[in-house]
């Protein structure tokens, strides 16, 4: 399945490649349109490969008891865990990017610039957050570890490997908010990727009030996306992290100064046609797509609750 998934992965950037080639001239059009297609296609197939793989990890790879062998639970892990955020982003950043094809075909800058967007996330999931290779190599690390507990003949060590796995099942992989706190940030992430586009375009001068309307349009929903994704991100943590400070983890700082960041451009638009305030405006919403960048980043750089490093 790993090289299948990645055979996949190559064949949706190359796609992403030859649209924004084609897209840069402005010709082509019906191609274009094929290969957006196609690209997009091919990520929703990458993903439901994902799906069958966590199908089969709840299917196969029940919980179970060291000492009377009977099934405690079974993994109902979310498609959108370790390296899976980014094939995530990306799918829902190439609807949008079908979207905008389809609604501003005429517009090239903006048009050019989404599907550059684009296949810069392909091309960072591909060389630098590949899904399938390995698929889920820390959920594994964890099941392998309790094997081997298993197999070492001590039930008492393996019982208490067997306790942290069951916190980390329904507090983690099973859990609610797991389903809707980490879908909500990406659909607005990926609502927030035409915004930096449509910013972009603000400060020209050919695009400039197309670039407007497209960045505020999926701006809002963005934003909107976003407020529900870090509210239901608060009860979750009360639960999984209590007695914690899990108040000062960096990634939720730089989540809240993300929210801040796009708040002040919708404040911002309001007064765009003020001396400076246009500019002022595009400004925000590309330097808010910055700060969503360094929001993703702290998860692999600063040490923290929700990091991957120590």
């Amino acid at each position: 399945m790993g090289t299948i998934g990645t055979l996949i992965l190559i064949v949706a950037t190359a796609s992403g490649v030859a649209l924004a080639i084609l897209s840069a001239t402005g010709k082509a059009e019906t191609l274009r349109t094929y290969l957006l297609v196609g690209a997009s296609g091919s990520l929703l197939l990458a993903f439901g490969f994902i799906i069958y793989f966590h199908l089969q990890i709840n299917t196969l790879l029940p919980l179970v008891n060291p000492f009377d062998g009977q099934i405690i639970g079974t993994y109902k892990i979310p498609p959108w865990i370790e390296e899976e955020k980014l094939l995530f982003w990306s799918l829902g950043f190439s609807l949008v990017a079908i979207a905008i094809n389809l609604r501003h075909s005429t517009q090239r800058m903006i048009i050019t610039g989404v599907n550059v967007l684009l296949v810069a996330l392909l091309a960072i999931m591909l060389f630098a957050s590949n899904p399938f290779h390995p698929l889920l190599p820390n959920f594994h690390a964890e099941i392998i570890g309790y094997q081997q507990a298993l197999m070492s003949g001590d039930p008492n060590a393996a019982f208490g490997t067997l306790q942290g796995l069951i916190g980390k099942m329904m507090g983690f992989y099973n859990s609610t908010y797991m389903w809707t706190h980490p879908p909500l940030l990406f659909a607005s992430y990926a609502a927030f990727g035409a915004t930096l586009i449509g910013s972009i375009a603000m400060l020209g001068r050919s695009e400039r009030s197309v670039g407007d309307a497209v960045a505020y349009d999926y701006g809002r929903f963005g934003f909107i996306a976003l407020t529900l994704g870090l509210l239901l991100g608060y009860p979750w943590a009360l639960l999984a992290w209590e007695g914690q400070s899990w108040w000062w983890d960096p990634k939720i700082n730089m989540a809240i100064m993300m929210w801040v960041f796009y708040a002040a451009y919708l404040h911002a638009r309001l007064y765009k046609h003020r001396p400076t305030m246009w500019t002022a405006t595009a400004i925000l919403g590309i330097s808010s797509f910055g700060v969503l960048v360094l929001t993703y980043l702290t998860t692999y750089l600063i040490p923290g609750i929700h990091s991957v490093v120590g």
